[in-house]
């Protein structure tokens, strides 16, 4: 069945175990939709879900100026990279 995506976040969270999220950067591309309106909600929703505050979340956005499909409006591609650490 179908399950929200937050499910997945949460048993991934889980696996982490001692460790603890201290940033994540976010690089979104494509031509649709408009991401850049929506990115303050975006971070806000994504520092609650990890439970970091706003400004430990970066997204960048960019329309890939029609280099590939995705530049051509064909699909979305996003990169993500999320730093943890052991507490000391």
């Amino acid at each position: 069945g179908i399950i929200d995506s937050k499910e997945y976040l949460k048993v991934a969270l889980d696996d982490l175990e001692d460790w603890q999220l201290s940033h994540v950067s976010i690089a979104l591309e494509g031509k649709r939709p408009k991401i850049d309106p929506k990115v303050p909600a975006l971070r806000a929703s994504i520092a609650g879900l990890l439970g970091l505050s706003v400004e430990d979340v970066c997204i960048t956005a960019t329309t890939g100026e029609g280099l590939n499909d995705v530049g051509r409006g064909l699909g979305l591609h996003a990169s993500v990279i999320v730093t943890a650490v052991l507490p000391y």
